[in-house]
């Protein structure tokens, strides 16, 4: 590996360009990249229950960083909260009129970054990686995945 960049490092840059690309995108609607992500979430989901559980397992996140971003999409009035009559522990979410007035926004500023880091890559070399980038995550999962209480790694393999 003598004179190449590590995997590590080009993944973590990849990363930070994405990261820098989505604050960019985003910034007129006032949610931040992790926001985005949890907005699409719920736009993948529209007509079913989601509660925050969901979250922090579909995007690998604590459970008090999944509560801080939707107090401040709450706040900001992408959402709101249901009370759920089986549980009252649990908050079925549910998106607003001014969630959907972003709906595209998010939309098209995802498909442009998808777009943009496969620029000039072939579909079945695309497939291959996403493919690689499953398996990657699923070693890492049992390598040094953090467990939940019930047992389960935070990390999902969906």
């Amino acid at each position: 590996m003598a004179g190449e960049e590590s995997l590590i490092l080009l993944i973590k840059q990849l990363h930070l360009a994405l990261e820098q690309c989505a604050k960019e995108q985003l910034e007129g609607c006032g949610v931040s990249p992790m926001q985005g992500l949890i907005l699409g979430y719920l736009f993948s989901r529209k007509g079913e229950s989601v509660y925050s559980v969901d979250l922090h397992a579909h995007l690998g996140i604590s459970k008090s960083a999944v509560s801080s971003e939707l107090r401040k999409l709450k706040e900001s009035g992408y959402l709101t909260f249901h009370e759920n009559p089986e549980d009252d522990r649990k908050k079925r979410i549910v998106l607003t009129e001014k969630a959907d007035g972003i709906r595209k926004i998010l939309g098209e500023a995802l498909r442009k970054r998808e777009e943009s880091i496969c620029r000039g890559i072939p579909a079945e070399s695309v497939e291959s990686t996403r493919k690689c980038l499953l398996l990657m995550r699923a070693n890492m999962k049992k390598e040094c995945g953090r467990r939940t209480t019930h047992g389960k790694y935070l990390v999902s393999t969906n």
